[in-house]
């Protein structure tokens, strides 16, 4: 995923399939807000809430990055900023992944099912997921 993502302080290094490669931490939705249209733009939290028709307190905790981003404001930052709710939700879905990485031992997880030779329909359902 490109959006968001930027190589920064507390990148991770990990080695997979022979290859060495850094993981680059997503920004949290709200510190793309604040850096890509509240800075230049010269907004303020309070005038930018009400914009989106939310209480300052909404904007505050998503923009200092104490709250994670909800549906319902993805829909009112796609019709304020122009930008899909699609791509600000995967915008917290990375960022959201990257950190349960240190909150998961994934050592303790016990591989249940592998698909292996899947028919056609099968393996276009799959893909689909994984794609996605």
């Amino acid at each position: 995923m490109s959006i968001g993502l930027r190589v920064a302080q507390g990148a991770k290094s990990e080695y997979l399939g022979g290859c060495m490669f850094t993981l680059q931490k997503p920004m949290h939705p709200g510190e793309f807000i604040r850096e890509v249209y509240l800075e230049p733009l010269e907004l303020q939290i309070g005038t930018f809430a009400e914009k989106l028709g939310v209480d300052t307190s909404t904007v505050s905790r998503l923009v200092n990055q104490k709250a994670d981003l909800s549906y319902e404001m993805a829909l009112r930052l796609s019709k304020a900023l122009g930008r899909s709710a699609d791509s600000w939700m995967k915008m917290q879905i990375a960022y959201g992944l990257y950190r349960a990485q240190d909150k998961v031992n994934l050592e303790e997880v016990e591989v249940v099912y592998r698909p292996r030779n899947l028919d056609a329909p099968e393996k276009q359902v799959h893909e689909f997921y994984e794609n996605i």
